[in-house]
């Protein structure tokens, strides 16, 4: 019952435990902290992207291009260019889907050898020639890397770029 629970715990936690990075983009940037438009474009050339605008709309596209008076994207839903006012965009957010895989490994990894060094040392033992106690923590480190990578997968490496003008 003990090991369900931990179990269970480590599942929760690589859910709660999503990478993210974000940015300010600004129309010509500081060279520290904000981006410029430019910089955005180049960085985000070519990607799937969701769109939230500053009243608590969304539109899900890609190739989105800003410059100081209008953003434009190409809109999955409606199939063709849309445009906005760039003043009116609050969020331009972006998935990794592979760098979120990577990124779960290396949690599942850490957090399941974790835990299963924290289950053998609770009194799980065996008597053969096998010592579980000390092999725990390198299958509970495959389990919970294994688990931790499709989780990442899914859920992605998000990338969130605020706007401000």
């Amino acid at each position: 019952m003990k090991n369900l629970i931990f179990i269970f715990l480590f599942v929760i936690t690589q859910f709660l435990l999503g990478c993210s990075s974000s940015y300010l983009v600004t129309k010509n940037g500081d060279g520290g902290d904000e981006m410029s438009y430019k910089e955005f474009n180049r960085e985000i050339k070519s990607e799937n992207v969701t769109v939230n605008f500053k009243k608590g709309l969304e539109s899900d596209g890609f190739n989105i291009r800003v410059d100081t008076d209008y953003a434009r994207w190409h809109d999955f839903n409606l199939q063709e260019t849309q445009s906005i006012q760039t003043g009116l965009l609050k969020t331009v957010v972006r998935q990794n889907n592979f760098l979120g895989g990577l990124e779960g490994f290396g949690l599942g990894l850490l957090s399941g050898a974790a835990l299963f060094y924290l289950a053998g040392s609770l009194g799980i033992r065996g008597d053969g020639e096998l010592d579980w106690h000390a092999t725990m923590p390198i299958f509970g480190g495959l389990v919970g890397g294994i688990a931790g990578a499709i989780i990442g997968a899914i859920t992605g490496h998000k990338y969130k770029y605020s706007f401000k003008k």
